[in-house]
């Protein structure tokens, strides 16, 4: 049989450990505090009581999503056997059937749907490292969304009298790059939007850039504009021969990086090497963690503007 998808720390941890909740719980401003002095976390601890919080303020999320959010959980693959694991992700309820929809990617690490930095939900608070301020500006805006899982690729096999246990890889989400791939193709065929836009934080965007790579310029058919913030994703020319992928990337395609200039400052950037074939400007921010929660207004003003090109309003 197979476990939760995905391997967290709490399974690392000793059984004695696992079952004593954090001391912490979050307060009414999204604020990590302590469960009996009610002050804000700020503790030194060992690399495995981190964990335990981070995989508490994981479930705590995850469990937002549905309670708070009304968002759906999808099971992939779609058409798993009772014998295969499987990973999830989350939907707004209207995803299929409105004509604009956004697809949220997160960036390498412990990070699962709902949560752009877990760092910053432990350090800071939940709207500056959650996706929450995203799902309910996307809603007001009439999006549908599909909150993506790039990073849970493995699930924890049992077996046997002596209950061993064996990594799994997850079909369709081997791996981040993959995960993607299988939810454009599976997932975003179903909705009925023309109009699709990305939204992606650091991994997020290689991820993005290898979607485009894999899928070629057909995908600009739905694909409007691409939002990063403070994506890692390198100068590679692979697959980037067409000067239609070029000068799509040129014009529907921004970076908000970090950097100690004001917000949307556009950063001059290097030829070459250097180049990431888009747009780059300020986020506004000089820690790569806090980049999509500070350039999220001017992300949302991009997204509509592209939008507003493609429908303008009569005049």
């Amino acid at each position: 049989r197979y476990l939760n998808s995905g391997i967290t720390s709490a399974m690392k941890a000793n059984k004695k450990q696992k079952q004593l909740p954090p001391p912490y719980k979050y307060n009414n401003d999204g604020i990590l505090t302590h469960t009996e002095t009610g002050k804000k976390f700020n503790e030194q601890l060992s690399q495995d009581e981190y964990e335990r919080v981070g995989d508490y303020v994981t479930d705590y999320i995850r469990n937002k999503l549905e309670s708070d959010y009304n968002l759906t959980k999808i099971t992939i693959p779609l058409d798993a056997s009772g014998h295969e694991p499987t990973s999830e992700i989350y939907s707004s309820k209207d995803w299929k059937t409105r004509d604009k929809l956004i697809l949220f990617i997160q960036g390498r690490g412990p990070v699962r749907p709902g949560i752009w930095a877990r760092s910053v939900c432990i350090n800071g608070s939940l709207k500056e490292g959650s996706q929450f301020i995203y799902f309910d500006r996307a809603a007001s805006e009439g999006y549908g969304f599909l909150v993506l899982n790039p990073n849970n690729n493995v699930a924890v096999k049992k077996s046997g009298l002596t209950q061993k246990t064996k990594e799994v890889s997850i079909r369709g989400s081997e791996d981040s790059e993959g995960h993607v791939l299988y939810v454009w193709d599976k997932l975003v065929s179903q909705a009925v939007a023309k109009d699709v836009f990305i939204v992606a934080h650091s991994y997020g965007g290689v991820c993005t850039m290898n979607l485009i790579r894999e899928r070629g310029e057909n995908i600009f058919q739905r694909l409007r504009a691409i939002a990063f913030s403070d994506s890692v994703h390198p100068h590679d020319p692979r697959g980037f021969e067409s000067p239609v992928i070029l000068e799509y990337l040129k014009e529907n395609c921004v970076n908000w990086v970090k950097s100690n200039e004001p917000l949307d400052t556009v950063i001059e950037q290097k030829p070459g090497v250097r180049s990431q074939y888009c747009k780059v400007v300020s986020s506004g921010h000089v820690a790569h963690e806090y980049t999509s929660f500070t350039a999220f207004d001017s992300i949302f003003k991009f997204l509509q503007q592209k939008y507003e090109e493609l429908h303008p309003k009569p005049k």
